[in-house]
């Protein structure tokens, strides 16, 4: 079955409308209303490679998220329900594709040439004393699994999600710039959480990028991700992670006897997630973050990613909220993909390490600048290309408001 991303807006708008209520509500703002948040939020990016790389020049880069959240919480009857649509839009160019060639892009927002359905769902939360929710619709996964509140500040793309999950499956996990269906289940009692999701084993449509549907058989499978973690130790966050693939996968350097790569299951990774706060007092603090993840090297090129930082936080008085922020993104080849490139004649890098200087500076409350210094060590794991230096501006519109 092959459903249209038409048809299931359809279903979804049909299975809210007779929720609505008949009335409005008598007193706007009020605690017995339901609140209907908007907000858009436009970015865009300006990137030269100064150095290295394939060659210098530059590019232009944009996003735009246009987001609708219904929190009907206090209708009599819909307690605990929350609904989310979410459309984005991207000019589609290749900046690091162009100019540098690096495996990790740098740039959070690079995607292709299009308008896009990008998320919609109903959660629906239960329960007295724990935080549980179910979630089903089309989900970026990246908004609650692999996911560090701290690495948010870098522009990077392996400081949103691990390189080493980023990279898996036919068409990648459902995260930007391609989501899928999913289904998650959440809770957790005091400082810990548990949150489990089976997903789309194939989001979107591989052969034409810039559409968003799904086609859901045995064939493409589905990813099975699980996470537990919460807050102690001295840590905000301290997490495991785990994910696996019910599809059986092409193995990267396995033939049968016609010549064929040998198919099989067991495409999976496990990840670490840590947030440590350093330093807090008023305005001002200094936390840590480290995301660590390892994926199964017969059929993954990274067997491994490992990403690190540090961010300051009004660090000056003038501008208390101003972050500044250090961060560290190392991707490394798996040693069979390594092998299987000996043997076919090319030379590959161990690794790819990308070091990245932001500094995030809130103007207005409509407009952000964030400029970001990237230095990319062995861009691509391709020996021929020297190591790089791309510097970036990003500015950042925004608009919100509720009803």
């Amino acid at each position: 079955m092959a459903p249209t991303l038409r048809s299931f807006v359809v279903v979804v708008l049909a299975a809210v409308a007779p929720a609505t209520p008949a009335v409005a509500c008598e007193q706007p703002g009020s605690d017995a209303c339901a609140a209907l948040a908007l907000r858009a939020v436009y970015k865009g990016e300006a990137w030269r490679n100064l150095k290295g790389g394939i060659r210098t020049g530059g590019d232009y880069l944009d996003n735009l998220d246009l987001i609708a959240e219904l929190d009907a919480n206090r209708w009599p009857g819909l307690e605990g329900l929350k609904l989310r649509a979410h459309v984005i839009y991207n000019n589609g160019h290749e900046f690091g594709a162009r100019y540098v060639g690096e495996r990790q892009a740098l740039s959070n927002i690079e995607g292709v040439p299009t308008w896009r359905l990008y998320e919609i769902w109903a959660d629906y939360s239960f329960g007295e004393k724990t935080s549980n929710s179910v979630r089903f619709g089309l989900y970026d996964l990246n908004t609650e699994f692999n996911a560090l509140d701290v690495s948010t500040l870098f522009i990077n793309s392996s400081q949103g999600t691990g390189a080493e999950l980023a990279q898996s499956g036919l068409n990648g996990p459902s995260i930007f710039p391609v989501t899928g269906l999913a289904l998650r289940v959440k809770g957790g009692t005091g400082r810990f959480y548990w949150q489990f999701a089976a997903l789309d084993g194939v989001p979107g449509e591989p052969g034409h990028p810039d559409r968003t549907g799904f086609h859901l058989d045995r064939t493409e499978g589905a990813l099975l991700a699980a996470e537990f973690g919460g807050a102690t130790a001295g840590f905000s966050k301290l997490a495991l992670g785990g994910w696996r693939y019910t599809a059986q996968f092409d193995s990267i350097d396995e033939l049968t006897a016609s010549g064929d790569p040998v198919r099989a299951s067991g495409n999976q990774g496990f990840y670490l997630l840590a947030e440590r706060p350093f330093r807090s007092r008023g305005n001002s603090s200094i936390n840590g973050f480290l995301r660590a993840g390892v994926a199964e090297t017969r059929f993954n090129q990274l067997s491994g990613f490992v990403g690190t930082g540090v961010v300051m936080q009004g660090f000056s008085a003038a501008r208390p909220d101003d972050a500044l922020g250090f961060a560290i993104a190392h991707a490394s080849n798996g040693h069979r993909f390594r092998q299987f490139a000996v043997r076919n004649g090319t030379s590959v890098e161990h690794s790819e390490t990308v070091l990245e200087l932001t500094w995030r500076a809130p103007v207005t409350e409509w407009l952000t600048l964030q400029p970001s210094l990237q230095y990319v060590v062995n861009p691509g794991m391709d020996p021929q290309l020297a190591n790089a230096w791309a510097l970036g501006l990003r500015f950042e519109l925004s608009a919100s408001g509720a009803r």
